[in-house]
């Protein structure tokens, strides 16, 4: 994950599906997601959506095989 990821570089974050499609062993969630970081002591609020592609494993599990997102332009 990019640096702005790094734990405790977040100070909030909430993603929120909007459609969760489960077909065999594949999944796709479509998302939205917003989170605030400080920055040089300054707050900074980003919004944006999410297309994130799961694959079952062996284990019952699911892990991301693909995810792509984008910001919202305010």
């Amino acid at each position: 994950m990019p640096a702005q990821f790094v734990p405790g570089s977040v100070d909030a974050m909430t993603v929120t599906p909007q459609e969760i499609v489960v077909c065999g062993d594949w999944a796709w969630a479509h998302s939205t997601f917003e989170y605030d970081t400080t920055v040089a002591g300054s707050l900074h609020h980003t919004e944006g959506k999410a297309l994130s592609i799961f694959r079952r494993q062996s284990d019952g599990s699911w892990k991301f095989f693909r995810d792509c997102h984008n910001y919202n332009v305010a």
